[in-house]
Parts: C-alpha cells; sequence; structure tokens
C-alpha cells in the first residue's frame, strides 16, 4: 500500500457504519489511491442505513467486511484517519493521524437512513477536504428550510487509468476559483510526495510560524495531512529540516523580529503565487514577573515576538493574501489575552495587543476575501512553553501541569486552527477560546 503515492486508512470502532462509508467515498472520489477501512473492536456486519445512504449517491460498499485494524495496516498507511471518539491509534513512526469528531444527528432526535444522509455529507466533505479540495463534481446536500437531502449520482470514472484518474466528488461553490475553474487535486504522503489529477490551480497554500516545536509543529502536520502545501518557519533549521523531511513542508528559517529576516522568508514564500493563510503562532511568555518587580527588557522582548512579530509577517504577506481571492490570517493568541492574571501582566499585555491587531485587521478588511482568526487556548501542555517562561528550570515548569487531569496537548489546538481554515470561505471564525475541561479560567484550575 506504501508504493501507492497515497494511501489513506480510516479507522472507527465498529468499521460497519462510518470508516467504510469514508473509504467508499474516497474510492469514488480518487480511483487511483489506495484507500482502506478498519475497525479497533470491528462488529460482524455494516450499518445497513450506511450502505443505503451512500447507495442513494452511486456508491457501493455492500460488500465490505468489517475488519480489525492492525499495526501492519496503520505502518502502510501514509495518513491515519480515526473517525469519532470512540477508536485510539497509535501512530507509527510519524506517520501523521487525524482525528474527525464529527456532529451526531441523533442527538437532535434524526435517525434511522435520515440520519445516515447526514453523516454520510459531512463525511463527504471531510474527505474532500483530506484529498486536497474540491473539482468538478455532483451534488450531495441538505435543504436547509425542511431538513430534507437532495442527492445527485457521485459515480466514479469506469475502469479509470490510475495515472489518469479524474477525482469526483461533491462540488463547494466557494472553493472554485473566479472563472468556476476546478482546484488541482493533492493528497498528502508520509515522505512528501503528491499525487495531481486535474487543472492546473494551485492548492492551498499557508505559512506557519513557530514550527519548530510545540503548536507550530503540530499544525504543520495537521496541514500537510490535510493536503496543504506549508511553509514552516521557525528560527531553528535543524527541526525545521527534521519535520520538512518528515511531512514535506517546506523549511524556512526566519527570525519574525527582525525585518532582514522576514524580508528573504516572504520573497521565498510568494515567489511561486499567491497564499491562502498566514498562521501566527510564533510567541511565548517569559517570566511571572510582578507590575512592581517588572523586567522591562522581557517586556520589551515578549512585545517584539507575539504583537510586532505577529504584525510585521502579517503585513508582508496581506498583499498575497488579497490577492489569492481565498486568504486567511489566524492569530494564535491565548487566554492571557482575554482574562489576567497575578504574574502574568507582561504577557497578558503583549496577548491582549496581539488580540486586538486580529480584531482591527478584520474591521479594515470587511468586504474582502479575506477572513480574520483569533485561536485563544488555555493551559497547553507542550515541551517548552513552561520551560522557557520559567529560564529552564523543569521544575517549575512541571507545576504549571501537576495534577491537573488532561491538559491540552499541541495537536488538540492545531486541530482546532486547520478546522477554521477548512470551514467554506463564507464562514469566519472570529473567535475561538479552548480550554481543558479542567480549567474554569486562567486562574481557576481543578488537580487533584
Amino acid at each position: 500500500m506504501s508504493e501507492v503515492p497515497g494511501s489513506v486508512l480510516f479507522v472507527c470502532s465498529r468499521n460497519g457504519g462510518k470508516s467504510p462509508m469514508a473509504e467508499g467515498l474516497a474510492r469514488a472520489f480518487a480511483p487511483g489511491a489506495t484507500f482502506v477501512s478498519a475497525g479497533t473492536a470491528p462488529g460482524e456486519s455494516l450499518n445497513g442505513e450506511s450502505v443505503a445512504a451512500l447507495a442513494e449517491v452511486g456508491v457501493d460498499i455492500s460488500e465490505h467486511v468489517p475488519q480489525l485494524v492492525t499495526d501492519e495496516m496503520i505502518a502502510a498507511a501514509d495518513v491515519v484517519v480515526v473517525l469519532g471518539e470512540q477508536a485510539d491509534v497509535q501512530a507509527h513512526d510519524g506517520t501523521p493521524v487525524v482525528r474527525w469528531v464529527l456532529d451526531e444527528p441523533s442527538e437532535r432526535g434524526v435517525e434511522g437512513v435520515e440520519r445516515m444522509r447526514l453523516v454520510r455529507d459531512e463525511i463527504a466533505e471531510r474527505v474532500r477536504g483530506l484529498l486536497g479540495g474540491p473539482t468538478s463534481g455532483s451534488a450531495v446536500s441538505a435543504d436547509a428550510t425542511d431538513g430534507t437531502v437532495a442527492t445527485h449520482d457521485i459515480e466514479p470514472i469506469p475502469d479509470a487509468d490510475p495515472a489518469d484518474a479524474t477525482v469526483v466528488r461533491p462540488i463547494n461553490p466557494y472553493d472554485v476559483d473566479e472563472h468556476g475553474e476546478d482546484t488541482v487535486e493533492k493528497l498528502p504522503t508520509r515522505a512528501g510526495r503528491r499525487r495531481a489529477t486535474h487543472p492546473m490551480t494551485p492548492s492551498l497554500r499557508a505559512v506557519v510560524t513557530g514550527a519548530s516545536s510545540g503548536i507550530g509543529l503540530a499544525t504543520v502536520e495537521l496541514l500537510r495531512a490535510a493536503g496543504w502545501d506549508v511553509f514552516a518557519l521557525a528560527r531553528r533549521v535543524d527541526r525545521l529540516e527534521e519535520l520538512a523531511a518528515r511531512t514535506g513542508a517546506t523549511a524556512i528559517a526566519c527570525d519574525v523580529t527582525d525585518d532582514a529576516s522576514v524580508a528573504p522568508a516572504v520573497a521565498r514564500v510568494t515567489a511561486d503565487g499567491p497564499l491562502n493563510a498566514v498562521v501566527n503562532i510564533a510567541g511565548g511568555a517569559l517570566g511571572t514577573d510582578s507590575v512592581a518587580d517588572a523586567d522591562l527588557d522581557r517586556w520589551r522582548q515578549m512585545y517584539e515576538t507575539n504583537v510586532l512579530g505577529t504584525l510585521r509577517l502579517t503585513r508582508a504577506l496581506l498583499p498575497s493574501l488579497r490577492e489569492s481571492g481565498r486568504g486567511d490570517v489566524v492569530v494564535l493568541t491565548s487566554t492571557a489575552a482575554h482574562d489576567t492574571y497575578p504574574g502574568g501582566a507582561g504577557y497578558v499585555a503583549a496577548k491582549h495587543a496581539e488580540r486586538i491587531i486580529a480584531s482591527t485587521l478584520r474591521l479594515e478588511l470587511v468586504g474582502e476575501p479575506v477572513r480574520v482568526i483569533e485561536i485563544a487556548p488555555g493551559m497547553v501542555a507542550t515541551e517548552e512553553f513552561s520551560l522557557v517562561r520559567y529560564d529552564g528550570d523543569a521544575e517549575k515548569a512541571a507545576a504549571v501541569y501537576a495534577g491537573v487531569d488532561a491538559p491540552l496537548v499541541a495537536s488538540d489546538v492545531a486541530d482546532a486552527v486547520v478546522w477554521t481554515l477548512t470551514r467554506p470561505h463564507h464562514v469566519n471564525i472570529d473567535s475561538m477560546i479552548i480550554r481543558p475541561r479542567a480549567q474554569a479560567s486562567n486562574t481557576l484550575v481543578a488537580r487533584n
């Protein structure tokens, strides 16, 4: 399977409904690639309503037999997609693992085939995004007024040569270019290979800062797994090169606090065409000084990185984002941008200022094809944030998370970033605050 230029393993718990639906839709959309589905606790038979819902759009999964996911399947896949929250899969050797938490219509009282139609349509849209964006195809859509579902046949090209495979998938009118042309189909692989089918507009392109560790690194991984071309920016070249070798991202050394470093990075990023997203993650906290004992040099450094770094790169890339006709500015702030806490004034002040950049820019760009998105995470246990804040004191850094039941991790926040970027482009997630369940505010955290 790994010799095929694009192989995806879909996993759910029973392998009787959602993962076979994803496999069937993916096979219809991209006949030349390899798709497999399996379950962590497979049942004995398929969900008949899933079979019926796919049959309505010309996809036959009736011959599928639920099977147990194996280590060999995971190791052979270029991307592993876990559907729902019940299944758990461990990655092998850097294989990207993406979790799709799907809407559950039964929670709204929608049951039977109607429920599976809605599930089918969401999975179809997710698969479409995974495979790299829309191409021409037939629509599967729900009527917003009465909940009925209009379906049109989605038919794979019969006897398609994998080298010339035509991708057929639900079309999203917000994702074609201004001439109505299809976008390039690109499927990510662990080695960074690319498989393109269909004409000749670029795939979506993103810049991610702070990419050498933590949330920035996790965002690069998930965007690459979702089919984006990603420019990974950070100061530590050795880490960037390892990330690029593993994911296929493009590594660019860049210090966002330095004009002389940012200028060549911007030139490199924009050399091959317009950009679709800049994800500003570079930042951080230094110390826990009180206002009375504030270290002005640390305050100045936090402002330079969190505020002026975001401003410098966003300002430089804004013309390219506008030119793309589908631009996004993502600003990773913090819950510190929305409230304060003792000992945090320097970081809080910087993050408040960074948030205001996003809020003001959104007003200034209204009516233009550029979204401005703020993501504000709370307690996130990464390998470096608290360690840097406490000048390398590992004991103090560990105490930040001591006794907390499941703080957020970098991939939780990266998942939110990618989710906002992959909404239809008329949908703007202005601001999203994300905390672990154990954290109610900046100052109230449940600890064992």
